[in-house]
């Protein structure tokens, strides 16, 4: 498969624009109240795609939902990445229910559309932002229980990508899964920094697979010395 070629954006990511007071003709652009405005040489990172769907054998019956956020995976400084102006940091699907006749490995339909922008605040372009997915099963009587959740690093560099992240959710003992398959539901996770360090002790089972298409633009990585290989 090719490898993706790098694209370049032009132009101020954001409207909004004011003078600096340095007299040096820079400017800067707006940011959200209460943070720092954003120079024009920071590294901006702009994502735009969608959640095509989720295909699980658990969806024969049952419809399904996704609920989205951006981690932040950095413990000991400030974010190392920030939202541009009113770009989402979370965000929830509708709920489609799939032909009982579909084909059990087919995708249940989503098309939740993303467009996310990132702006460096640490100047470390190593570490990207992660977003974290946990999809739900909904009956015909509106009741919702846990499927599986999953999580995955923005694609680097830039380019078209078509993604599969996997879904799991976690093991319990032999009483908590023989109650989950009489009673129903499903367990799920509670400490979500922890689960994105470490998993080792953890013991988890596949969910299915969530579907998504993104197109991932870079802008003002050279200035930061960030250079790609071109074939």
């Amino acid at each position: 498969m090719a490898e993706a070629q790098p694209a370049v954006m032009r132009g101020p990511s954001v409207v909004e624009e004011r003078v600096s007071g340095d007299g040096g003709g820079g400017h800067e652009v707006g940011a959200r109240r209460g943070q720092k405005p954003i120079d024009v040489a920071d590294s901006e990172i702009h994502v735009i795609g969608q959640i095509i769907g989720v295909s699980s054998p658990e969806l024969a019956d049952k419809g399904v939902s996704v609920e989205w956020e951006i981690a932040n995976l950095d413990k000991d400084s400030d974010e190392l990445w920030r939202p541009i102006g009113q770009s989402p940091v979370c965000g929830h699907t509708h709920t489609v229910f799939r032909d009982s006749e579909d084909d059990l490995c087919s995708i249940s339909p989503l098309c939740h559309p993303l467009q996310l922008s990132f702006v460096s605040v640490t100047g470390n372009q190593c570490r990207l932002p992660k977003l974290v997915f946990k999809a739900y099963l909904h009956d015909s009587l509106g009741k919702r229980g846990f499927l599986g959740q999953g999580q995955m690093t923005l694609p680097f560099p830039a380019g078209d990508y078509q993604l599969e992240v996997p879904l799991w959710r976690p093991v319990g003992s032999y009483m908590q899964q023989l109650s989950s398959h009489f009673v129903g539901g499903n367990l799920t996770t509670t400490n979500k920094g922890a689960l994105m360090t470490s998993r080792e002790n953890l013991k988890t089972s596949g969910a299915g697979t969530l579907h998504i298409s993104a197109t991932v633009m870079l802008r003002n990585f050279a200035f930061a010395g960030v250079k790609f290989n071109t074939y």
